[in-house]
């Protein structure tokens, strides 16, 4: 990073904020529409899909609306955590703006993720666990990075049975935040 004249910064959103945003929606409606209006429709229905997989068919509709309105933000926020870093760079430097953010496969893709929050063009890159029936690159879906990295399996577990617990007290947690 010195090397490359590069300044670690942490641009996750606190989750004092997030659950700010996720118990009050209707305050940052009008915000959250804003974030949703740069995502393409099919990003958007992506998400959702993406979201409700993720967590095993244990978010419904509502859950689903605030999950979504989440990504979104911490994609917008992390974007423009980001250009903020870059505007505090030194007056007089000419070497080029060079940022690299590591984050999850959500917030990189490029259908919905942190690539449509920033000014400029960015670079994506997929970390893809290899699934054991899924052996051909043909058999992913590449086109939401510009590229990808194929890598082991961490376990063959099934997520949904090994966070069900977890997933059902998410649910729960959920409901009573609604009341």
């Amino acid at each position: 990073l010195a090397r490359n004249k590069m300044t670690p910064v942490a641009i996750h959103p606190s989750r004092k904020r997030l659950m700010g945003r996720a118990r009050q929606p209707q305050k940052f409606a009008e915000e959250n529409a804003n974030y949703l209006a740069r995502l393409p429709e099919r990003g958007v229905a992506n998400l959702r899909v993406d979201i409700d997989r993720g967590h095993c068919g244990n978010a419904a509709g509502a859950m689903i609306d605030m999950m979504v309105g989440a990504q979104i933000y911490k994609d917008h926020w992390m974007a423009s955590q980001m250009m903020a870093a870059e505007e505090r760079r030194v007056a007089g430097e000419t070497s080029p703006l060079r940022s690299v953010i590591i984050a999850g496969n959500g917030h990189v893709r490029k259908d919905y993720g942190l690539p449509n929050h920033l000014p400029r063009k960015a670079l994506s890159i997929g970390l893809i666990e290899v699934q054991s029936d899924q052996m051909s690159p043909a058999d992913y879906d590449l086109e939401r990075f510009d590229y990808v990295w194929f890598t082991p399996r961490l376990d063959d577990d099934d997520p949904c049975e090994k966070y069900k617990k977890a997933l059902e007290q998410m649910k729960e947690r959920y409901r009573k935040m609604r009341q």
